[in-house]
């Protein structure tokens, strides 16, 4: 077990969420090693959870046993009653009280670790399931710090999925910040959820496709359902950033400057619930929601104009060459009527071309620039500026034309 124990000394003694008991985490396990972890954010979730434990109860990763599996159960300072109700419900279903953190060894054939913010230790609402992903990776760092956790990476995954049978871990790359692993979403029961969750699941699919045939850096995919976090890269970036949504796409988008975030495909897809949800102001949940609203309401599902995938790949193109040449005057006239987007960058860019002395350092520094958050808000701005989103089916035929 090779561990750097600086990197995750200073990220546990600096930006650990304080709410840890880190003492009495060790007193509880003292005895205890294991060889892999999973880290789960849960509020409002009793009706769920049973089926997601069970599902990793059966798994070949929890029968072969020395599996750790960290809980975070939340409440907000807001939180309604049905939240407080769903709370105690999933407290009584594991069998545990109010007292935190609480390690059962006998329930499954895992080892479960609870910790349990209830109305007396609440979250404040703007911190959300960032703090409660946070919170589990801090504490499965600091394991991993005591070298009590083999693998030098967790899973990351959520409170309402099926977790697959095998997952293929002996063939992970030997160095990765983050792998995001194959994920397929359930049908639901409802007509108009189920065509809902097709239509976001194809959107999601499709703008990752778009972003890897641009030739970004960024096409993977966001969701912190299906992760694998290596823990070093987690310190680096200093942990899921605390949110009530989005941690997901930004703590991603942090790894993939340290080091590399692929897709990676296991042969049994990590199933996700297609329930539509108001917990997180976005997300897949509170998508699923709006776009059932649209379609009950006879109102096409829209999205990006393929055209922008294209625009975005012009774009990278002509930040390759400014990498090289460094002229920014003749990148901006490249630009022609996009020119305004980029004079709201001048001074970051040039800063950027002065201070990276080289080529290589130019093109990791502008790619670094260029980043998830940078893309997305091109696209918008392509969108909101020079192409409309079209309904889907007349993106998938835009999109077609294009390819051929």
């Amino acid at each position: 077990m090779t561990i750097k124990p600086d990197t995750l000394r200073k990220y546990l003694e600096t930006y650990a969420d304080p709410s840890i008991d880190f003492q009495r985490v060790n007193s509880l396990s003292q005895h205890k090693r294991w060889k892999q972890a999973i880290a789960i954010p849960a509020r409002s979730e009793f009706g769920y959870i049973d089926k997601t434990l069970e599902s990793i109860h059966k798994s070949e990763m929890a029968q072969h046993g020395k599996l750790l599996l960290v809980l975070v159960l939340n409440l907000s300072t807001d939180s309604s009653a049905q939240d407080i109700l769903s709370h105690e419900q999933t407290l009584n279903f594991l069998g545990v009280d109010n007292s935190t953190p609480t390690l059962l060894e006998e329930s499954f054939s895992f080892d479960l670790l609870v910790l349990n913010y209830n109305r007396k230790n609440a979250f404040d609402p703007k911190d959300g399931v960032g703090r409660a992903r946070k919170i589990g990776g801090d504490l499965l760092c600091y394991l991993r710090y005591k070298e009590r956790l083999e693998q030098p990476y967790y899973f990351s995954t959520d409170s309402d999925v099926q977790w697959p049978n095998k997952i293929e871990s002996q063939t992970f790359p030997s160095s990765f910040s983050a792998l995001c692993l194959s994920f397929q979403h359930e049908k639901s029961e409802i007509p108009h959820e189920n065509q809902a969750i097709q239509l976001y699941d194809r959107f999601l699919k499709d703008y990752r496709k778009g972003l890897r045939e641009a030739g970004s850096a960024y096409a993977f995919f966001t969701l912190g359902s299906n992760l694998v976090i290596d823990f070093l890269s987690y310190a680096k970036v200093r942990g899921f950033p605390v949110r009530n949504a989005g941690e997901d796409f930004y703590l991603l988008n942090k790894l993939a400057k340290v080091g590399l975030v692929l897709d990676f495909p296991i042969s049994e897809p990590i199933k996700l619930s297609a329930r539509s949800s108001h917990r997180v102001p976005f997300g897949t949940g509170a998508s699923v929601a709006e776009i059932s609203k649209r379609l009950l309401s006879g109102l096409d599902y829209k999205v990006y104009d393929p055209i922008v995938y294209q625009e975005l790949k012009d774009c990278l193109e002509r930040l390759k060459k400014l990498s090289t040449d460094g002229n920014w005057e003749e990148f901006l006239l490249e630009q022609g009527r996009f020119k305004g987007f980029w004079l709201r960058f001048e001074t970051k860019v040039l800063n950027i071309l002065k201070q990276a002395r080289t080529v290589e350092q130019r093109t990791k520094a502008l790619q670094d620039f260029f980043d998830s958050f940078l893309t997305l808000k091109w696209i918008h701005y392509l969108t909101e500026t020079f192409y409309p989103k079209l309904p889907m089916i007349e993106s998938k035929s835009s999109l077609e034309a294009m390819r051929n």
